[in-house]
Formats: C-alpha cells, sequence, structure tokens
C-alpha cells in the first residue's frame, strides 16, 4: 500500500505501518597508506528506525569499494563480523567506498554512507635535499645532500645546541605533509613546514651531534600535482670542520680555512666559515683544529 509517497505492509491482520528506509553507518580503518593497504571497514552502527514490534533489522551489508570490487556481508569470506569487511587496495589512489545495507522488510538505504580512502603512490620524489645555513648577514648557503652516489658532509657548526635545517626541494608545489622524523642518528625535528617556495618542505633540527650521518623521513607527502607518498631523505654526514669533505678533519682542512682567512663568504668559500657568523678568520681556522683528527664513521 502506498500513501503520499511512503510505503506501508501489512502482516496478517495488524494495522498497517510505515516501513523507513534503514540509515547506514559506516567508519573505515586506516583511512590512508601505501598499495597493500588493508583498511577494514565497519557498518555495524547502520540501524533500521522502524523498531516498534516486530522490529525491522538490517539483514544485508553491501560494500562498494570503489576500485572495482564488491561483497556483501554475510556471506563473503572477507567479513570479520556483523557488517564489517576487510579489503586490500593494491594500487595508489583516492577511493570513495560506499555501504549500503537492506532491511528484513526489503527496505533499502536511500542515501549510501561513504568512507574516503588514500592510498599513497611511491612517485612522489625530492628533486634534491640541501643542508641549508645563514651565515651571518651575508646570506644563506646549502650544501648538497645527493640523494644517491656519495653522501653529503655538513661542516659548519650546529652550535650549542646542535641545530641544522635539511631543505627538500620538489618538481611541484608541496600541499601537505603528514610528518618529519629522523629515522637514522642522533637528533630530534624541532618543526617543519613547507617554505615559502612552496617547492620546498624545511626540517629545523636540534640535538644533533657531531661524527654521524643523520637522516629525515616525511610521511604522506601530497604536492599540486596529485603525487603522493612518503619520502626517506638520504644520509647527511655531520663533521663540523671537514671543509674539503673527505670524511676527515685534519690539517688539511686547518690549511684550507687558514687560505680563505680574510676573504668574503661567497658560493666558492662559504665552507670554511665553519662557525657561520659571515667572516672567515682566524676563530674559524681555531675551530677545524680543535676538531683535528675527528672523522665520520
Amino acid at each position: 500500500i502506498n500513501r503520499g509517497g511512503i510505503s506501508f505492509t501489512v502482516q496478517s491482520n495488524q494495522a498497517c505501518r510505515p516501513n523507513l528506509p534503514p540509515v547506514a553507518v559506516l567508519t573505515a580503518t586506516p583511512t590512508s597508506g601505501s598499495p597493500g593497504l588493508v583498511v577494514h571497514f565497519d557498518g555495524s552502527a547502520s540501524f533500521d528506525p522502524d523498531t516498534a514490534a516486530p522490529a525491522d533489522t538490517i539483514v544485508n551489508y553491501h560494500f562498494v569499494f570503489d576500485d572495482g570490487a564488491t561483497a556483501d556481508c554475510p556471506g563473503n569470506a572477507a567479513c570479520t563480523g556483523t557488517g564489517k569487511i576487510d579489503h586490500t587496495y593494491t594500487s595508489a589512489g583516492i577511493y570513495t567506498a560506499t555501504l549500503t545495507v537492506t532491511e528484513s522488510r526489503g527496505g533499502l538505504t536511500s542515501s549510501p554512507a561513504q568512507a574516503v580512502i588514500t592510498v599513497n603512490s611511491t612517485s612522489i620524489q625530492p628533486v634534491s635535499v640541501v643542508s641549508r645555513k645563514m651565515h651571518g648577514s651575508v646570506g644563506s648557503f646549502d650544501i648538497n645532500l645527493p640523494l644517491t652516489g656519495k653522501r653529503g658532509i655538513e661542516c659548519r657548526t650546529g652550535g650549542t645546541n646542535g641545530n641544522y635545517t635539511m631543505v627538500f626541494q620538489f618538481a611541484n608545489a608541496v600541499s601537505s605533509v603528514g610528518s618529519a622524523t629522523v629515522t637514522t642518528g642522533t637528533g630530534s625535528v624541532s618543526s617543519s613546514a613547507i617554505g615559502l617556495n612552496t617547492h620546498e618542505y624545511i626540517v629545523n633540527l636540534t640535538g644533533v651531534t657531531d661524527s654521524q650521518y643523520i637522516a629525515v623521513t616525511l610521511t604522506n607527502v601530497h604536492d599540486s600535482a596529485g603525487n603522493s607518498g612518503d619520502v626517506t631523505g638520504p644520509q647527511m654526514g655531520v663533521l663540523v670542520g671537514d671543509t674539503n669533505a673527505d670524511g676527515f678533519t685534519d690539517a688539511i682542512d686547518a690549511s684550507q680555512t687558514k687560505s680563505q682567512s680574510g676573504n668574503p663568504v661567497s658560493t666558492v668559500n662559504f665552507r670554511e666559515d665553519v662557525n657561520v657568523d659571515g667572516f672567515i678568520d682566524a676563530i674559524d681556522v681555531s675551530l677545524v683544529k680543535s676538531k683535528s683528527g675527528t672523522a665520520l664513521p
């Protein structure tokens, strides 16, 4: 029986009662990750508003995963409980999974519930990573940290707190980054943010010790072109005074620094401004000599 667009069902000699559509409720955990991501979908909170005896109940949960796969619970081996199912996403992309429920009198959900799943690609990689320091009033200078091959060496002091800055540079503008953490070596991230140049992501480090290699990993990086993924940065050698970047601080570095003493700091000789005050002088030479004999592992 239909009255004003609302259907009524007669059961034996009972009075007619409305059959309101069931309501689908869907949660998903986790909602992002790398290909091979296993997502636990939970529709068990779905319900039917017709609670008067005999109450309607949810009898089927229909999941559409938006990657070409669908499933019904109960009746699927992947179902993990009432209205619950696990699904694996194997390819990068953004997927809008939906849930439609059916109740015991055949009524269907009027509006499917949704959950958005982001599967990151591994296509996003920096075009370069540098260690950046400000040299007094002269300006900032970058030491390149090669993504492959020989590891770059930072020879400038981090001061009493061991402060350094790694800058990740990308081909496209960075839109968001989940987190930045030190994954190799001693030190921690004190702050990180997208730079004024939005192609750069700046990671400030503190507590970085000398004579070691340190690396930073960025998670859940997204750019303006839709690329996304995790980025493991290159290892940076930290060896104060190693101005010639051979992995040892010795008399050769002291001599090299002394040869530049009195010269203005430039792109050619900024490594010899070891204390980054904007001058190359006897203080830098003394600092290098004090580190003589140290080496990278």
